[in-house]
């Protein structure tokens, strides 16, 4: 199995467009077929193996890694039950859609902190790797990051140096790149220049240099990035300052002399980490996603976990047949979904038209259907009815650390019905 070229770093730090400026230096990315397609939240496209990313979201789940609480790889993770089976799926990936050509480039940010996964699945080839680390000043990913998810600000922040200290500490034993968000905007092909020298059969060409530069757009904003000075802790702006100091010295990261500066910083980060009071970090959040002509408009609402039914309603406006999606997310927490109900403006129960219930699909369902969901991030998809419509959700929740044994015992005491598909879902990764 070859080992390919590793496009990781935070979430929202320009992972995309660099691996998109990789592919027209002449990196391969796979089959395009198996690329996920683009969305409002990557216009251009993504440049990623939908099938790996989730494969990779489902060890990140698996591990426990909430990115509220930025929680590392176990050092046990070998051990955990199912790791196997996604183990034996990224390595089916790879064979599949890699060793076609002679340069590929493999991108995800999930993969900063699953490098000794990666490692373990390449094995003897894992010398010939390469990681080229994105970062992006750390308040304007957090930004971004707490626009489009919902995340709190101080909780991005963690879920950055958790991205970026893992990435360069992991990714010892191979040849490492750091590139610089605003520094490649500025000039994508001076930026990447110092990665494909790590090539020697990958050249500039006039054509490849007027493709990079030509999808690279610079935002509106370009050069307004904001101040890290005053962020606390203050070892963030010296993370970012050292990334930057790595970005132009390429010789630190091959000589190794950085190496302990890296441990030094990652240390830090976990004594931040193990001292930093979870509720400082935690959203728990319900979101509703109406989506209409391939555009998307999100809902927020924060809640406090009950054990007790709790009910959220959201009232909003849709043409009839727009895709609706609902969902609680963004916490470590066992959630029961109890049961969805959909009103129109005059208060009448209106049928509804499911398309999925945790990404299983559902033709139809009758009027006043409940339907009982259990898991970390319960969701369901179902079709607007027209106008002004509300909609509500009953659900109970579980934070502690005993959350599963104490979620199942409750709603098996309280709903018998539901003894099938707890089976199912505790032979699944999404309750370990």
């Amino acid at each position: 199995m070859r080992a390919p070229l590793f496009v990781v770093g935070m979430h929202r730090s320009g992972t995309s467009v660099v691996t998109g400026a990789l592919q027209r230096a002449g990196f391969s990315l796979g089959p395009e077929k198996f690329l996920t397609p683009a969305d409002q939240n990557n216009e251009s496209g993504y440049f990623e193996i939908g099938a790996l990313a989730m494969c990779n979201e489902r060890l990140r789940q698996l591990f426990g890694m909430h990115h509220n609480l930025c929680f590392s790889l176990p050092p046990d993770w070998l051990e955990y039950d199912t790791v196997n089976q996604q183990v034996a799926q990224i390595s089916e990936i790879f064979n599949r859609c890699f060793g076609h050509t002679e340069r590929e480039a493999v991108k995800d940010p999930r993969i900063s902190l699953l490098f000794p996964v990666y490692k373990h699945i390449l094995r003897d080839n894992w010398p010939f790797a390469t990681a080229l680390i994105c970062v992006r000043n750390p308040l304007d990913a957090a930004k971004s990051i707490n626009k489009r998810d919902a995340i709190s600000i101080k909780a991005a922040l963690g879920f950055w140096l958790q991205h970026t200290l893992a990435a360069l500490r992991d990714s010892t034993g191979i040849r490492r790149r750091v590139i610089i968000y605003e520094e490649f905007l500025e000039d994508p092909v001076k930026a990447l220049t110092p990665t494909l020298s790590l090539f020697p059969e990958m050249e500039w060409t006039p054509e490849s240099s007027r493709a990079v530069r030509g999808m690279v757009q610079r935002p509106l904003n370009h050069g307004d990035s904001r101040p890290v000075d005053h962020l606390r802790p203050e070892f963030i702006s010296r993370t970012y300052e050292f990334c930057k100091e790595l970005a132009a010295d390429p010789a630190k990261l091959d000589s190794g002399s950085a190496d302990a500066e890296i441990e030094d910083l990652w240390n830090e980060f976990i004594a931040w980490r193990e001292l930093t009071p979870v509720d400082a970090m935690l959203l728990s959040l319900m979101s509703l996603v109406v989506k209409n002509n391939d555009r998307f408009q999100p809902i927020v609402k924060q809640y406090a976990h009950k054990r007790k039914p709790q009910t959220i309603n959201f009232d909003f406006e849709a043409p009839p047949g727009a895709e609706i999606r609902m969902e609680l997310s963004n916490m470590p927490a066992t959630l029961w979904l109890r049961s969805v109900k959909l009103t129109d403006k005059e208060g009448v129960t209106a049928p509804l038209e499911f398309l999925s219930i945790n990404n299983v699909a559902i033709e139809s369902s009758e009027l006043g259907q409940a339907w009982n969901i259990l898991g970390p991030s319960p969701h369901c998809r179902f079709l607007s009815k027209g106008g002004k419509q509300k909609i509500g959700l009953t659900f109970s929740s579980w934070s502690d650390q005993d959350s599963t044994h104490k979620c199942t015992q409750i709603i098996l005491k309280e709903n018998m019905m539901l003894k099938k598909q707890l089976a199912a879902y505790q032979t699944s990764a999404s309750l370990h």
